[in-house]
């Protein structure tokens, strides 16, 4: 539920794609730059969309909910 964790598989999904053997200096800067590429409004959206999203689980008894993720595949 940690809106950080949206974040995370963005850069997991990055990660995915450039480190397809070992990993590179390059590759390294890859994912670096896609973590300072993430707008500061996703990030505050995100955070600012906990109490819903507290109240959406809370109704879902712990289940799924209708929040997903809000990065699309790695481009």
């Amino acid at each position: 539920m940690a809106p950080i964790e949206h974040v995370w598989d963005a850069l997991d999904r990055v990660y995915d794609s450039v480190f397809q053997f070992l990993p590179t200096s390059s590759s390294l800067a890859a994912i670096e730059e896609e973590w300072t590429n993430i707008p500061q409004a996703t990030i505050t959206n995100l955070i600012n969309s906990m109490p819903r999203r507290r109240v959406a689980l809370r109704e879902a008894n712990g289940g799924h909910t209708r929040y997903c993720l809000v990065f699309g595949p790695p481009q």
